[in-house]
């Protein structure tokens, strides 16, 4: 099992722990993120040699800023800026999930994939993306989260979640 950190919108969860399982839905994919997670789904059920229910990824975080670390303060902000956004209503889950049910690739290089319009699944950043390594290999730069590894998960299940808190709930018990 591996601990990992998942921020979503709280209606999110409770599909989760209501159903027992939950998927993420296009409904809430952009349109020019629609390739890129499209090609990101098909790319962790080949690593994984598993089928996935169809839907985008569903993203958590593996390590932000040193190993096997949970986002910051300063991770959120990047992700979803300044302004408070209450109409999100974002969680953060504490998740264990099996090994074999996610894959995990550098935040960095998956950025620059991503912002490269149109997406290019062939773009020089491939070859550094996918995490598959030793992590005393890493070196964690002090600015910047090039290296950060994010995981991305084909669906979510209730007994992976141990824990559900606001994000300032979560960022004072961090």
């Amino acid at each position: 099992m591996t601990r990992l950190w998942s921020i979503q919108n709280a209606a999110f969860f409770n599909q989760v722990i209501d159903e027992g399982r939950g998927s993420a839905s296009w409904d809430h994919v952009g349109k020019t993120a629609e390739d890129a997670y499209r090609w990101i789904v098909e790319q962790t059920e080949r690593r994984l040699n598993k089928p996935s229910s169809g839907n985008p990824p569903i993203w958590a975080w593996h390590s932000c800023g040193g190993w096997h670390s949970p986002p910051t303060p300063d991770d959120f902000l990047a992700l979803f800026g300044a302004e408070p956004q209450p109409h999100l209503d974002l969680r953060i889950a504490t998740l264990d999930v099996p090994d074999d049910s996610f894959s995990l690739s550098f935040y960095g290089p998956w950025c620059d994939m991503f912002f490269a319009q149109p997406f290019d699944p062939n773009a020089e950043a491939v070859k550094d993306l996918w995490f598959d390594g030793d992590p005393e290999a890493l070196e964690w730069p002090e600015q910047g989260n090039d290296r950060d590894l994010q995981a991305v998960l084909l669906h979510l299940e209730r007994d992976q979640i141990t824990s559900i808190k606001s994000t300032a709930e979560a960022f004072n018990a961090w």
